[in-house]
This record gives structure tokens, C-alpha cells and sequence, in this order.
């Protein structure tokens, strides 16, 4: 019984232990949340000038408008059917998906997947030939928990 307990509390030390060093390894890249942006729209004011005034780019606006065409830039933005309440929502969720997607480490996300493909490509070698026992299984559970957290 004991045994098991000092197991699980040393594994969990290790984990937390992994996960600090990995933080500190990775955090290179800090991810920051975009600001609430307040929309104003007047009776007239074309997409493209809702763009210029609220320093929204083109596929912002294509996003929030569902755009078609170029020429779509210069239809009223009160022709699309949102009330201010609704375009205010959908470009600051817009801006927000955009940040986040910006604030992605690819790097870190591609080697954790290669990590995980060859992880599995050996565990599966090993149990197709037979050579995962009870002894070395705890070994490649410790091997996942280090490599992956």
C-alpha cells in the first residue's frame, strides 16, 4: 500500500517538476489578448471605411461580412443585416480567433506531434513482437509521462 502511494506522489512530483521546465523552455512566445474594440457605424459608411476606421485588413472584413468579391468592400455595412450589437460581437470574436491563431508556437506543436508518432511506432513494434512485459511497461509509461507530461 505504501508503495503505491510513494509511486503516485513521486510521479506526480515528476510530472509537475517536467511541466515547470517545459514552461520555462517554451514560454518564449507570450500570448496576448487583443482589445475590445467599440464599433460605430453611420447610415452610409461603406465596408471598406468600417475597415479603415476600426483598422480592421481585408480578410477581417471578409470574415465578418462573409465577402464575396472585391466589390462587396463597398456595400453598406447596415446592408449586411447585423445591428450594431451583433457586427460589435462578430469582430471582436473575429479579432480574438486571430490573435490566438498568431500566438501558436508551430514549432512546438509540429515536434510534439513527430514525438508522438514515433512514441507510438515503437510501443506498437515492441507489443507486435511480444517484448512488453510487466517490468518494462512501467518504462515506457514513465518514458510517455516525461516526454509528453
Amino acid at each position: 500500500m505504501w508503495r503505491v502511494i510513494i509511486s503516485f506522489a513521486v510521479t506526480i512530483i515528476i510530472v509537475i517538476s517536467a511541466s515547470v521546465i517545459s514552461n520555462r523552455i517554451w514560454s518564449s512566445k507570450k500570448e496576448l489578448q487583443p482589445e475590445h474594440i467599440t464599433i460605430t457605424v453611420s447610415k452610409d459608411m461603406t465596408v471598406s471605411q468600417f475597415g479603415q476606421k476600426h483598422n480592421l485588413s481585408r480578410p477581417v472584413l471578409k470574415e465578418i461580412f462573409n465577402l464575396i468579391s472585391p466589390a462587396d468592400l463597398e456595400k453598406n455595412v447596415l446592408d449586411f443585416g447585423m445591428n450594431q450589437e451583433q457586427l460589435n460581437t462578430k469582430v471582436n470574436q473575429v479579432v480574438a480567433l486571430q490573435a490566438e491563431h498568431a500566438s501558436k508556437n508551430w514549432f512546438k506543436i509540429l515536434l510534439k506531434g513527430a514525438l508522438w508518432v514515433g512514441f507510438l511506432l515503437i510501443a506498437f513494434t515492441l507489443l507486435r513482437k511480444g517484448k512488453i512485459k510487466a517490468s518494462n511497461r512501467k518504462w515506457i509509461y514513465a518514458a510517455a509521462v516525461v516526454v509528453f507530461g
